[in-house]
């Protein structure tokens, strides 16, 4: 879960982010870490990159959280970097202790877990949630009130032989055709929140925002650009310290999406 910073960094849904849907399987993910000093600040991170920027670039932010509570419509899949706050209350935590003592002084302290990602699970309610960052496997079922839906959690172990870092899992879907398109709500949310200066929310601006990306994918076609190299290859034939990038390259995939949602570049 965790991508090189300068992707991450070139995404305009910048972290939370929905923009595709395959079939009828809506994937989610928030790929951040829970740091409580920067959630509040903004993504205030430039190229070069100093050694703070390229900590703290991977943290998650606020304004993540807050466009990921605005989705609506049924996540099949969430992924995230961080647990929940609180998932071991729905799993064999004993076992869990069992093999990782060193939790237990955090799960009595209220502190094993991102509050943001327990919040995320709560309002979504996606079927299936998925992670691997504290490197050891843990499933849990969260019942969501008495009769909603359920949430099944599946944390996995670091890729290492005798590791358990792999499972298999069968999830139905409709009949194809099995491509990918763009997701017309979260393009909407994305608008919404690049053009607004406020954290608020309000339904009526992303509905009409929804209307205009409806428009413009009925005109173009919701199947995402095709995607083309962003920067040069290694040359192996060329001497070591010219292979190094004096800058860096514009993703074409982000740039035509932007022009298409009438947004202007901003990630220089």
């Amino acid at each position: 879960m965790e991508e090189c910073c300068r992707f991450v960094k070139d995404k305009p849904q910048t972290r939370g982010s929905k923009p595709f849907e395959f079939v009828t399987t809506a994937p989610c993910h928030n790929s951040s870490q829970h740091v409580a000093n920067n959630f509040p600040s903004g993504h205030h991170e430039k190229l070069p990159y100093g050694n703070k920027d390229m900590v703290s670039i991977y943290h998650v932010r606020e304004y993540d959280v807050h466009k990921l509570m605005q989705v609506q419509e049924p996540i099949d899949i969430f992924l995230s970097h961080d647990w929940p706050l609180g998932i071991t209350d729905y799993g064999n935590s004993r076992d869990l202790l069992r093999r990782k003592s060193h939790f237990e002084q955090e799960i009595q302290k209220g502190t094993l877990g991102n509050p943001a990602a327990r919040d995320l699970m709560a309002k979504l309610r996606p079927s299936y949630y998925f992670l691997a960052h504290l490197h050891c496997k843990f499933s849990a079922l969260v019942q969501h009130g008495e009769i909603g839906p359920v949430t099944e959690f599946l944390a996995l172990d670091k890729c290492l032989p005798g590791n358990k870092f792999l499972q298999v899992i069968e999830i139905e879907s409709e009949n194809g055709p099995h491509v990918l398109h763009y997701d017309e709500e979260w393009l909407a949310i994305t608008i919404r929140n690049l053009t607004q200066s406020s954290l608020g929310l309000n339904y009526d601006q992303i509905l009409e925002c929804r209307r205009f990306v409806k428009d413009k994918l009925q005109t173009r076609g919701s199947k995402p650009f095709e995607f083309v190299t962003t920067a040069p290859c290694h040359n192996s034939s060329q001497h070591a310290a010219n292979n190094f990038p004096s800058g860096h390259w514009r993703n074409p995939q982000t740039e035509a999406l932007l022009e298409l949602l009438g947004l202007e570049y901003f990630l220089d």
